[in-house]
């Protein structure tokens, strides 16, 4: 037994020991001085335990809502993930929402009206950053659904609303492209929200004296026709009269010449391709089946000249979620090849069309968005930071805006909520339908400015690039 022992201890020291050397000679690009870029941590085992326990911030922020609004029956309140109590109410609701997927909760169906007047009682307000089917809202959750009403295809957001007894809540969770509505009851003291509790938040944040906040719908903004302009505020727009000066941040682009090689790298190119060549404002790079471009002001493309052909990320009977996350961990790859700091993204956008998936990722700084907007002069438009395009478990398509982005020492305060909306509406007044769908205060980073001062965002129903006012 002691011999067999030794022999299989022989034997998997000479397969370590080959396999070190493999990726030491071929891999790493030794033989190459020019190519060189062997690290210890880039072994599989190094790497293993060096990030055990880590969890991305992309992949973080996947299970939290885009925004949590508390209305005590008085006065609606936001909470966003850079508030220190954002992540009390969100672990609470999460785990109210989950137990409604996995079929703890009695349901019934009802209308949109009756759905939005949720909102006007003591409630709390999820909505999640993504548009995603119940299945992938509960695996994000950290659950499995058991069954769904199937009136309800893809959540976007709820309403709990807690039950006079103290011991029930309800749910509503309407489907995001239909409007039809389900409402849920946990009769489970486990999931018990008093209304004292929403009061205190209130309270918190009325001694702060942020602000005030009203939906859409209930002023005679909500889904009406803004004067002769046909341009139409969707329901759910959050109005806010606060104009306290927020920080502005510095736009920087980490992707320097002497980065590219790793970048290459990263889309599992030689860092020194023999096909490539020089344009005015980018390099083009070539290889068998793919090709990369990277543009001086830090935009890089890649992509696959056939789907077969393309970056392996996962084996094609994977979950959608399974995909999304592998597609995180690439993101990660890539932005690790150009920068040392964390990629500080909020995935924003998922659209699956047969078997092909794109995952949108945009910048977020002290809990604001980063709209970017990049117009390359032979490419199309980018109007994320990330954009990721996969077919059968390969990437064929990936499109990042490299940007490293830090909080100024000086701030700037944005106009008013109604002077952006009356920006926004002459802005959309040629057209004869336009719906904004949210308005809200972010950075715009088109390239054209390093420093970015706050201002007013929207998004506007059928546009993918948000609109910023100048």
């Amino acid at each position: 037994m002691k011999e067999r022992v030794k022999t299989f201890a022989i034997a998997a020291l000479l397969a370590s020991s080959f396999i070190l050397t493999y990726n030491l000679w071929f891999n790493s690009g030794i033989l190459d001085a020019s190519d060189a870029s062997f690290s210890l941590s880039d072994l599989p085992f190094v790497r293993y335990f060096s990030e055990r326990g880590k969890v991305s911030v992309p992949k973080e922020n996947l299970s939290y809502p885009r925004k949590i609004v508390i209305n005590d029956g008085s006065l609606w309140v936001p909470y966003y993930n850079t508030d220190d109590a954002f992540y009390t109410l969100n672990e609470r609701t999460s785990e109210i929402i989950a137990a409604c997927l996995v079929g703890e909760a009695d349901s019934e169906s009802i209308d949109y009206e009756t759905w939005l007047a949720e909102l006007e009682k003591p409630s709390v307000y999820v909505e999640y950053p993504i548009t995603v089917t119940p299945e992938m809202l509960a695996m994000i959750l950290g659950t499995e659904v058991s069954k769904v009403p199937s009136e309800i295809d893809m959540i976007k957001d709820a309403i709990i609303t807690p039950g006079g007894d103290n011991e029930s809540v309800t749910v509503s969770i309407r489907d995001a492209e239909t409007d039809e509505a389900v409402r849920f009851t946990l009769d489970d003291e486990r999931y018990s929200f008093s209304e004292s509790v929403l009061a205190v938040y209130v309270d918190k944040y009325r001694r702060e004296g942020e602000g005030y906040y009203e939906f859409a719908f209930s002023t005679l903004l909500g889904d009406t026709s803004m004067g002769e302009s046909g341009v139409t505020v969707d329901d759910l727009v959050l109005f806010s009269d606060s104009d306290a000066a927020e920080s502005n941040i510095i736009a920087t682009n980490p992707l320097t010449r002497d980065k590219y090689g790793d970048l290459l790298q990263s889309f599992s190119f030689a860092s020194q391709p023999l096909r490539h060549r020089r344009e005015e404002n980018y390099e083009n790079y070539v290889e068998n089946y793919a090709t990369v471009t990277i543009y001086d002001d830090g935009l890089a493309e890649y992509s696959a000249v056939v789907p077969e052909k393309g970056i392996y990320l996962t084996d094609e009977e994977k979950s959608e979620y399974e995909v999304l996350n592998s597609a995180i961990d690439f993101a990660e790859r890539v932005w690790s090849s150009v920068s040392d700091e964390t990629l500080n993204v909020l995935v924003t956008g998922i659209e699956i069309d047969g078997d092909t998936s794109c995952y949108t990722f945009d910048y977020y700084v002290g809990g604001r968005e980063v709209a970017v907007a990049v117009y390359p002069e032979d490419g199309e438009a980018l109007y994320h930071a990330i954009e990721i395009i996969v077919q059968d478990g390969r990437i064929i398509s990936y499109r990042q805006y490299m940007r490293l982005y830090e909080k100024a020492s000086s701030s700037s305060s944005k106009d008013n909520f109604v002077t952006a909306l009356d920006y926004f509406v002459l802005q959309l007044s040629d057209e004869s339908e336009a719906k904004i769908t949210d308005l809200y205060p972010g950075h715009y980073d088109d390239g054209k400015r390093q420093v970015l001062q706050i201002t007013w965002l929207a998004k506007v129903e059928s546009r993918e690039e948000r609109l910023a006012m100048n």
